[in-house]
């Protein structure tokens, strides 16, 4: 995991740590990203983020490129432009937090990124987790 403010990676393995009890403080930055790398090329089918309303970016984009590719070519997967209304009306609670779930039609990539669309806004996200597209 890497982010646009160069933190340690210590620090932002809290978003793929399997707790919700742990957190990261996200780039506040209007461009701020977080960046996950799956390690390989899959078909991912559903995102979802853990995070307590109020406390993450509001509007931001989802988006994936592959193996061989760059930043610059990643394509966005989904877009949220109202996050805390996505969890409090689809949001499911776990542990006192809620989950967002994003699906869409499975699309191959390496890495996931998160890029902040909206105004500068400190933000914490407790857990992104990644699933491919079950095989059938």
């Amino acid at each position: 995991v890497v982010d646009s403010a160069n933190s340690l990676p210590s620090k932002l393995s809290a978003l793929v740590d399997g707790s919700i009890t742990s957190a990261c403080a996200l780039p506040s930055g209007a461009d701020g990203w977080i960046e996950i790398d799956l390690g390989r090329d899959r078909v991912i089918g559903e995102i979802d983020l853990v995070a307590t309303k109020g406390a993450c970016w509001n509007d931001f984009e989802i988006l994936g490129y592959n193996t061989g590719q760059t930043a610059a070519e990643a394509t966005t997967w989904r877009r949220e432009r109202r996050f805390d209304w996505s969890l409090d009306n689809l949001g499911e609670p776990e542990a006192g937090q809620s989950v967002a779930r994003y699906r869409a039609q499975g699309r191959q990539f390496r890495y996931i990124r998160l890029r902040n669309r909206g105004p500068q806004r400190e933000a914490k996200l407790s857990e992104v987790r990644v699933y491919g597209v079950a095989a059938s």
